[in-house]
């Protein structure tokens, strides 16, 4: 422990004397720019007009550790060149090996026109406007976009270097409580880096309660993963995304399984995994690759892994996906400027003459069939377009931005604002992913000041600066007032070769794009990924990737499960009980979201994430019984909280609703609430034939283990554990059946005991299965009821 204690005082000890290189005496330096912060005293340099602090450090870390703030320096800190840069592979990228540090690359830079006189009574603080690299999160540095030019407008300019990739993201924490935020470390410097800016940002002039995140492409998911995050609520108080909707983070599972593998690509085991903490860096980061590609979905277009290492929901540091179901809610307050580029990162077809009727032959590869609505869509949003055009607009960012902007619009106090950068480059002709960064941060450099960019940059830079003000981007020379954005209006504001509002103009095309470029890849991810079961001419289909769901039930070649795509409402699924604890819509954890698959003993085990709201996570176990020919079919309930709760088990089963007769064996009296369904008494049983009077309508009722569905010569039959009165949760019953509008699906619902879980216990509720085929009419009969038994 000594040994362990004088080595830590060693590494700090020259870690400061490394810093102390880049110090000097306060006494014997000039007093321009030199500013005093807790840390010690800065001196920065006049650059192009501002006053620059270049690689001030703000945080101490130790790999795979949360960081920490940094200590004192002696003398004061020379800032006049850049700091060092996160650990990561140059991949082209203009990167200098030799300026990387795994150890000090947790800096950051200052930029304001002026600095506050130091015997003013009152300083008049400016707004902080926080910028965060690009290069997913795994590669990237704040050297790419100094901002100098930008604090000329009112503003201090902070850039930040934190951990990206292995070092920043390796998810640990399956292997000891030390390691419960080493998936989150690159995110927490960023908060870090947040709390230095309201220690220090007072003494360069701005303001520690009107601060500003903003990112493009990665850093435009780094700000939205800071929306999600607990640990940096307060620290800022508006925020700008740019070209960044398309980065979703990986699932906890995901990242814990990634851990597992990158230390068995390392011969590490379990309990010896602080060896972890030496293994040198290349090799670090060859078996991160290693273990990645060996993952499901493993850098494939449209999946989280694509870009590699990234932070993962756990449920306290960050709440939830940030891109998916709007933000979390602690985030409601923060106004939001959003928006994409007219390319991105569509490849370029502008070096060579087409004919419309070559685009059109290349478009029908990806549309098919609605190639001609395609083109008629984009017509009507771009009338000058060119058949290059066609196939050069970006068909990634601009969709999702639109998706996202439409459910925060809904959901958030505070407003959205939306943006599209269409100026095109002189180079290329084209207006490709980053190309706006140089005019936002107004850092063109045309030849001459009456070069339409230069106005351009002047404009876009202005209205940044005032966004991070006010949270509001209107100026007076705008052509109209900025309007925050809805879905019914769809408004955005061009910066182009014009100035000018748009309405809803790309909806229907990028509707088109999204149904053929991301639903058809999610669609064919989820075929892939499917599991079926069979028992004699009964198949099961099962899908892991959406929220674990049975999709399908046939005989031969007849389904029995409703295929109604019904928003959230389409298979069969499972959700916790009572519903008054998370109200509509279902919880995404529990019936959206991807589940993990292992299969063990013959059955198919499918694992969900932790609901952050509820701190449940959902376990099914699917398998069947030849000899009964039964599907069977264990769900769990498992308590992820740090405290007791009660919960009962609820599976919902959405059948097709085009007549039939519903059944269970209970008395008549006994349904809730009376006399809104038709149900009669005969045989011995409870039926019910949906009809037209008696739709959007739900009953309650004491099933005795029992539920059953008759229709198209097919009978569904589900049996389960038979609940005493005071079995099931408060306002629910053991089985209920909902009839939806329009006679479009009706749900056969059970439920378990309501059971109190200690922390770390789990619930478990058994449903068996059975379709079978029979002769006649689907009314009430004795066969049917004979075939229950």
């Amino acid at each position: 422990m000594k040994r362990t204690l004088s080595l830590l005082l060693l590494t700090f000890f020259f870690g400061l004397t490394s810093w102390a290189q880049d110090c000097h005496d306060p006494n014997q330096e000039e007093e321009s720019f030199i500013v005093k912060i807790q840390s010690g005293y800065v001196k920065g340099f006049n650059h192009e007009g501002s006053v620059g602090f270049l690689g001030i450090p703000y945080a101490l870390v130790e790999r795979f550790m949360p960081p920490k703030p940094i200590g004192k320096w002696p003398g004061v800190r020379h800032c006049d060149k850049w700091g060092p840069q996160a650990m990561q592979n140059t991949n082209g990228q203009q990167l200098d090996e030799d300026k990387m540090s795994e150890k000090w690359c947790c800096v950051l830079n200052v930029w304001t026109d002026k600095l506050p006189q130091k015997d003013s009574a009152t300083k008049k603080l400016k707004p902080v406007m926080v910028w965060l690299h690009g290069g997913a999160f795994d590669f990237g540095t704040s050297e790419w976009d100094p901002g100098m030019k930008l604090a000329q407008h009112d503003v201090v300019v902070v850039s930040v270097n934190h951990r990206l990739n292995i070092l920043g993201f390796l998810d640990l924490s399956p292997f000891g409580e030390k390691y419960k935020y080493s998936g989150n470390v690159g995110m927490l410097d960023i908060v870090e880096a947040l709390k230095w800016v309201q220690a220090n940002i007072r003494e360069f002039g701005g303001d520690p309660d009107n601060v500003t995140i903003f990112g493009e492409s990665g850093g435009g998911g780094k700000v939205g993963t800071l929306m999600c995050m607990p640990p940096a609520k307060g620290l800022f108080h508006k925020a700008i995304i740019m070209s960044g909707t398309i980065l979703n983070v990986n699932t906890k599972q995901m990242t814990e399984e990634l851990g597992k593998a990158v230390l068995k690509e390392l011969n590490i085991a379990p309990e010896d995994v602080d060896r972890i903490k030496d293994v040198p860096y290349a090799e670090l980061r060859a078996a991160g690759q290693k273990a990645m590609a060996a993952s499901i979905g493993a850098r494939k277009p449209g999946t989280p892994m694509m870009w590699g290492f990234g932070p993962t929901p756990d449920g306290e540091v960050l709440l939830q996906q940030p891109f998916q179901n709007g933000f979390a809610k602690i985030s409601d307050n923060i106004p939001l400027l959003i928006g994409t580029t007219f390319n991105e990162v569509q490849p370029l077809r502008y070096g060579k003459d087409m004919t419309l009727d070559e685009a059109r032959r290349e478009l029908m590869r990806t549309f098919g069939f609605d190639t001609q609505a395609y083109i008629k869509a984009f017509a009507e949003a771009y009338p000058d377009y060119t058949p290059q055009d066609l196939l050069s607009i970006d068909w990634m960012f601009r969709p999702k931005t639109i998706i996202t902007a439409d459910e925060i619009a809904q959901t958030r106090q505070a407003p959205t604002y939306m943006y599209l950068f269409t100026k095109r480059s002189d180079v290329n002709k084209g207006c490709v992913h980053g190309a706006e960064l140089k005019y936002c941060f107004d850092n063109i450099d045309a030849g001459s000041p009456e070069h339409p960019s230069v106005g351009l940059a002047d404009a876009m830079s202005t209205i940044w600066a005032r966004f991070a003000k006010e949270g509001n981007p209107n100026v007076s020379w705008l052509p109209d007032t900025w309007h925050p954005y809805t879905k019914e209006n769809g408004e955005l504001f061009e910066f182009g070769d014009k100035l000018q509002f748009r309405h809803n103009h790309d909806r229907k095309l990028a509707e088109i794009i999204d149904k053929h470029c991301f639903q058809q890849l999610d669609e064919f991810r989820d075929k892939q990924s499917r599991r079926q079961l069979k028992v004699g001419d009964v198949v099961m289909t099962i899908s892991p990737r959406q929220g674990g769901k049975i999709l399908s039930l046939k005989y031969k070649d007849q389904e029995m499960i409703s295929q109604s795509k019904f928003p959230e409402s389409f298979g069969s699924t499972f959700w916790t009980s009572p519903q008054k604890e998370w109200n509509w819509p279902p919880v995404p954890e529990f019936d959206k979201n991807p589940y993990t698959v292992e299969e063990k003993d013959g059955k198919l085990i499918l694992t969900g994430e932790v609901s952050n709201r509820l701190k449940y996570r959902i376990r099914k176990e699917f398998s069947t019984d030849e000899k009964d020919g039964a599907f069977v079919i264990t769900y769990a309930i498992i308590n992820e909280s740090g405290e007791e709760r009660k919960v009962a088990p609820w599976e919902i089963t959405r059948v097709i609703n085009d007549g039939g007769v519903i059944f269970f064996k209970a008395p008549l009296k006994g349904i809730t609430p009376a006399g809104l369904m038709a149900f009669k008494e005969k045989y011995g049983a409870v039926w019910y034939c949906p009809d037209e009077a008696n739709q959007n309508r739900k009953i309650n009722a004491d099933g005795k283990g029992w539920l059953a569905y008759a229709n198209n010569g097919l009978l569904l039959l589900k049996k389960f554990d038979d609940l005493k009165a005071d079995q099931p949760a408060p306002d629910e019953a053991e089985i209920q059946v909902y009839v939806n509008r329009g006679k479009s699906y009706i749900e056969l619902e059970s439920q378990g005991a309501y059971t109190t879980l200690q922390p770390g216990q789990e619930v478990k509720y058994t449903v068996r299965w059975y379709l079978k085929p029979f002769d006649g009419d689907a009314a009430p009969s004795k066969q049917l009821l004979k075939m229950t038994k």
